[in-house]
């Protein structure tokens, strides 16, 4: 009689313990594939279009103006286009730099490493240039493209969808919106009295 019961007491426990393993686990047990695979895919999915492109366009911008700020310290004649062309190297490495910081956390964003077809043409026109025709033409590409830039963080600081990059946007805006008056405060090329000249002497 104890060996029936003592049978039939682990006939229960086994058919309990196989009932258990087929329940589905909703506890802190081993993950669920599928529910892993949902996960993932729902994080794959959060990065918003607009977030990679201001990602792209901001990146873009960074190597156009250090790489043209750059240039000015070697073509322009003037010392206003050369410390400004310093400033907004300086400047634009450091946002280079915590942009790709903040890019690199988020999955699914890529941060540019060169100059696309549109900035590369305006570079090549910059670096056949110098003296006045460059500083002519470095002028209007710094207002048009800070004009850009600004509307740009403008935009994405007010709905952008990345709470860090939101962050970032709002506080580099200041800056550039200082360097757009910058640039347009630029004095006119050749407009400095030239040496020798009889601008003083027809009195």
């Amino acid at each position: 009689m104890r060996k029936l019961l003592a049978g039939a007491a682990v006939l229960a426990l086994t058919v309990t313990a196989h009932a258990q393993s087929q329940m589905p686990n909703t506890s802190g047990g081993a993950p669920n594939p599928l529910a892993q695979g949902a996960q993932t895919q729902g994080q794959s999915q959060k990065v918003s279009a607009a977030t990679r492109q201001f990602v792209q366009k901001a990146a873009i911008t960074d190597l156009f103006e250090i790489q043209t700020g750059q240039l000015a310290q070697q073509k322009a004649s003037s010392d206003d286009y050369k410390e400004f062309g310093q400033m907004i190297v300086n400047d634009h490495q450091q946002a280079s730099g915590q942009l790709k910081s903040i890019a690199q956390k988020i999955r699914g964003v890529e941060v540019p490493t060169a100059l696309d077809s549109a900035h590369q043409q305006k570079m090549t026109k910059l670096q056949s240039l110098s003296g006045a025709q460059f500083e002519t033409q470095f002028k209007s590409d710094q207002v048009a493209g800070h004009q850009q830039a600004v509307k740009l963080y403008q935009d994405y600081s007010r709905s952008g969808d990345s709470p860090e990059l939101k962050q970032f946007a709002q506080q580099t805006l200041p800056k550039l919106q200082e360097h757009l008056k910058h640039a347009q405060a630029l004095p006119k090329p050749g407009s400095a009295p030239t040496v020798g000249s009889g601008g003083s002497s027809s009195r």
